[in-house]
This record gives structure tokens, C-alpha cells and sequence, in this order.
């Protein structure tokens, strides 16, 4: 999930409606695509803390999160800022290209996977998208008791529905099967 210059989540829409992103539409699609295939552990990052307060080997469980801008777009940045902000943007441009097959793989055309992915680099270069990416640190102190087993997952547990990203279709306007094509 990606969030805007006020840190607030970038929603997924469309091209055309008010806080479009390439960026946030294409990682959007390649998180659908995870979820698509059944794979639920990108959603693991919302739990880590819940979990190891529910584990008894642990304590003192603690959670901070940073917003690294993506580029260095923010006024009076000092020099340290500036330079993790073009790391993340450099990190957002190297990371998409990875995610091609997985978005080809969920029936998408490739000249739109394409072009998602060069508008994305585009917004990213040009520091046209004003947003962060979330960092999520959680960390514990393992405690002297001997060695616990971890009980059971419950799976009535409130926090299991939680989603890093809101899917399309909780949006204004419907998903088709694939989505719409851009070309």
C-alpha cells in the first residue's frame, strides 16, 4: 500500500478518477495477484506484532512504522533524507520489473503490463507521484521461560480479514474479470 503526501493510503482507482497512481494501480494489481493464487502471506506484515504478543516465548514486542518518500520530493530534506529517498525510488523501478510474470500470469495483456510499468517508472523518475512506501519494524525480546509450543491459530480471530490493500471491487467503480485494458 502506498499513501500520499498527507500519509494517507493511496486508493486503487482507475485512470481518470481523483488520486490516480501508476504506481499504486500496478502494485495493486501484482497484490491481487498474490491474493488470486492463494497466497495470503502479504498480508503477514499486519500480524507480526499481534503475533508475537500472542507467543509466550516472547515480551516486550515492539512496533514502529516509517514513510520513506519515494524520491526525494518533500521541501528541505536533509542530505540523509534525500539519499533513502532515492534509494527507495531506485528500489520502487527495480522491484516492478519482477512482477511481470505474476500480473501476465492473472490473464492481464502484456502491452498493459507494459505500460503500467513504464507509467510507473515515469511517476517515480519525474517525482510526479508525491507518496511513501511503508516500512513495518516489529521486534521482540525472547524471554528466559523454557521453550513454549505456540497454541493454535484461531481462525475466528478479528485481525485474520485485515488486507494490506483494499481490493477494486470495494471501490466506486466494478472490477471486470481482467480488469479494463489500457491499451
Amino acid at each position: 500500500q502506498k499513501h500520499d503526501d498527507n500519509l494517507d493510503p493511496l486508493p486503487l482507482t482507475y485512470p481518470g478518477e481523483p488520486k490516480f497512481s501508476w504506481v499504486q494501480h500496478t502494485w495493486g494489481t501484482v497484490y491481487e495477484g498474490f491474493r488470486n493464487k492463494g497466497n495470503y502471506s502479504v498480508d503477514n506484515p499486519m500480524y507480526w506484532d499481534d503475533w508475537l504478543r500472542d507467543n509466550p516465548n516472547f515480551e516486550h514486542v515492539c512496533r514502529q512504522d516509517f514513510y520513506v518518500p519515494i524520491g526525494p520530493w518533500k521541501p528541505n530534506m536533509s542530505e540523509r533524507e534525500v539519499y533513502t529517498a532515492n534509494l527507495m525510488r531506485e528500489a520502487e523501478v527495480r522491484a516492478l520489473h519482477a512482477f511481470k510474470p505474476l500480473m501476465l500470469s492473472q490473464g492481464h495483456q502484456e502491452a498493459d503490463v507494459d505500460m503500467w510499468i513504464e507509467k510507473s517508472i515515469a511517476e517515480v523518475r519525474n517525482l510526479t507521484l508525491h507518496g511513501h512506501t511503508p516500512w513495518q519494524y516489529t521486534v521482540a525480546i525472547r524471554n528466559e521461560k523454557p521453550w513454549l509450543p505456540r497454541s493454535k491459530v484461531d481462525r475466528t480471530d478479528p485481525h485474520l480479514p485485515r488486507r494490506l490493500i483494499q481490493p477494486r471491487a470495494l471501490l466506486s467503480q466494478p472490477l471486470a474479470r481482467h480488469g479494463p485494458s489500457y491499451s
